[in-house]
């Protein structure tokens, strides 16, 4: 995931008080980090990276609810039900679909 999308939910969720403006975000934990995802980053830019994510991870640890501790919920939570309803695209997401197919070089079916 884009590290920018954490951002917006956690900004959202605490009102910004915790990871601050996406600028100083970006500074101290997007860019380091996004950095790490080049496949000729330097082991420098590995190391910083990774000491942004720890930095973050720590950040966000006392406000996240880790999975292991739903555990105990188990009994109390109702059983999740998906459906799945198929629905026609409009004559619009038709015609974007289409184009984004062609432009893509694959073969779309009318």
């Amino acid at each position: 995931n884009d590290v920018t999308e954490v951002w917006s939910l956690v900004h959202m969720a605490t009102a910004g008080k915790v990871l601050g403006k996406l600028k100083e975000f970006n500074k101290e934990y997007g860019k380091p980090i996004q950095a790490t995802r080049f496949t000729n980053a330097s082991s420098h830019v590995m190391k910083q990276g990774s000491i942004a994510n720890d930095r973050l991870q720590d950040t966000l640890q006392p406000i996240l609810l880790q999975r292991a501790k739903i555990d105990f919920l188990s009994e109390e939570v109702p059983e999740k039900h998906e459906i799945c309803v198929w629905v026609r695209p409009s004559k619009q997401q038709a015609k974007m679909y289409k184009e984004v197919v062609q432009a893509n070089g694959f073969l779309a079916q009318d």
